[in-house]
């Protein structure tokens, strides 16, 4: 449980169709021997055939929304929600959504969002170290969501805002800190019943002050679905259409364990367990690995393409990119190249692997053949106004996912 989030860089790409490549750490290589590091850099050293069979990716038909579907507003809410998830899940359990109260309920149950109010207490850990530690704050949470560490979330319910009571836990023996293992009591608050929000302050933070508005944010998010699923035939939609059409014969072990290395020495700035950090996202060690295994075949169909094709990430373009970045990222724009990378992308592998992600993905798209209706920018824009008329707020510049 991590009571107060560790925040981590702002997601540069929180509004893309699909999710950037999970990001490592730049310090990997210290740990690894330059034999074994050399042999992990991405897929040069493969015969990507062993790995994978391509089918059919040159021309192939991508099937598109016919003229009469439409994004439905839940859609969008679902899309709008899951961005704010994946901060979570990459920022240490940090959630930015707020609670918005329902004065109808006068007791917490399994699944309500709550705003509370806990101040812990350990032996060994000081008053000053509270907070530090993670014993005293606020947090916003759902019931039954294990955002916090076991026994704790069960305690809460039943309880009454703005009543004090007690929840007694004991920390497990992998938690990150000093409080491994040890029992601690929280005097506890509830400040709020209600649902979770997604609010202007929340947005604005989330696209790191690019887009301060819930209705601007629900609009932008129904834009991309539209040119995902309808518009120009979106490159990411391509990729996938082919991908489908490719063998996977076997996930690369070297690979997989490139994943794992790279999480756990992220993590070693926080003295973090990796178990633990799979607690904090919500993932089994399984599910974190199927998750890894199927971006590592994607990464393989990629450079299996790049190979065949003849595709290369030039210095001029990573230059072109980089710039790209700075003038597109205030928070980047007076970083020299070597900390924009780092902080962007955590390494100059990392990059080269989105940036061939993006080339081979405009390549098939440069070569497929759309079926459905192609809307006009026009009807695109239309359908973005529809978004902002539909985000109805749920209390002052609100809305509920």
């Amino acid at each position: 449980m991590k009571l107060t989030a560790k925040k981590t860089v702002a997601l540069l790409l929180a509004l893309t169709a699909l999710a950037a490549l999970c990001t490592g750490c730049s310090q990997i290589k210290d740990k690894l021997s330059k034999s074994k590091w050399d042999a992990l850099r991405p897929y040069a050293s493969y015969k990507l055939a062993n790995y994978i069979e391509l089918g059919d990716y040159s021309g192939i038909t991508v099937d598109l929304y016919s003229e009469n579907d439409t994004i439905p507003q839940s859609e969008v809410i679902k899309q709008a929600k899951a961005y704010f998830d994946n901060y979570k899940q990459q920022n240490y359990g940090q959630e930015l959504m707020e609670v918005q109260e329902d004065k109808a309920k006068t007791k917490v149950a399994e699944g309500d969002a709550v705003l509370l109010d806990y101040d812990g207490t350990a032996e060994g850990v000081t008053v000053s170290e509270q907070t530090q530690t993670g014993l005293k704050g606020q947090a916003a949470l759902v019931i039954g969501s294990n955002s916090f560490i076991p026994g704790f979330e069960a305690q809460v319910v039943g309880k009454e805002p703005k009543k004090e009571f007690t929840v007694s836990v004991t920390f497990p023996e992998d938690y990150s800190n000093e409080l491994a293992g040890k029992p601690v009591t929280f005097k506890c608050t509830v400040q709020k019943i209600g649902t979770m929000v997604i609010t202007d302050t929340s947005v604005s933070t989330l696209t790191s002050g690019q887009i301060t508005t819930v209705n601007d944010f629900f609009a932008e998010v129904k834009t991309r679905l539209l040119e995902y699923r309808t518009g120009t035939l979106n490159p990411n939609l391509a990729f996938e259409a082919a991908f489908k059409n490719a063998t996977i014969k076997e996930v690369p072990e070297r690979e997989v364990e490139y994943y794992r290395e790279r999480i756990k020495k992220m993590l070693e700035s926080s003295e973090e367990t990796f178990d633990a950090y799979l607690k904090e996202i919500g993932q089994t060690e399984d599910e974190w690995l199927q998750d890894s295994k199927d971006q590592i075949s994607r990464e393989l169909f990629c450079y299996a393409i790049a190979q065949k094709e003849k595709l290369t990430i030039t210095a001029d373009e990573k230059k072109t990119y980089i710039e790209q970045l700075r003038q597109n990222y205030t928070d980047l724009a007076n970083l020299d190249d070597t900390a924009l990378i780092e902080t962007a992308f955590s390494d100059e592998g990392t990059l080269e692997r989105n940036m061939m992600f993006t080339k081979v993905s405009e390549f098939i798209a440069g070569k497929a053949v759309a079926s459905g209706k192609m809307p006009s920018q026009a009807e695109v824009a239309e359908a973005a106004s529809e978004a902002e008329a539909e985000s109805t707020p749920a209390g002052e510049n609100s809305t509920a996912a």
